[in-house]
């Protein structure tokens, strides 16, 4: 399994992007699911892409008080710090750094 932060422009807000092999995480996956779930981070309302090579991409959002649900400068650092705990708590992170990927418009095509 493979977590990452996620963020498109303006980057306000970020997501968590879980990657998991649909054969071999699910134990993990379900734990960081959970954890994620009682700060707020709850999947995105899309569907999921179809696996690739086996590999899912679940984005769990959390909703912020600006335009759109974007968060405000106070909730970054909250949340951001809110999902890190959630992964430690998981057993996901031990107590390191979640890559952040700021996602291109190329990205998103």
């Amino acid at each position: 399994m493979y977590v990452e932060f996620q963020s498109k422009h303006p980057h306000r807000s970020l997501w968590v992007a879980v990657f998991h092999h649909l054969e071999n995480d699910n134990a993990e996956f379900e734990r960081v699911k959970a954890e994620l779930a009682k700060v707020g981070f709850v999947p995105n309302e899309f569907p999921p892409a179809s696996p690739l090579d086996g590999v899912e991409e679940i984005s769990f959002g959390k909703r912020g008080t600006g335009i759109f649900g974007l968060w405000a400068d106070d909730e970054k650092k909250i949340f951001k710090r809110e999902a890190k705990q959630a992964l430690v708590r998981a057993g996901y992170l031990a107590a390191g750094s979640v890559p952040y990927r700021k996602l291109t418009f190329q990205d998103c095509i």
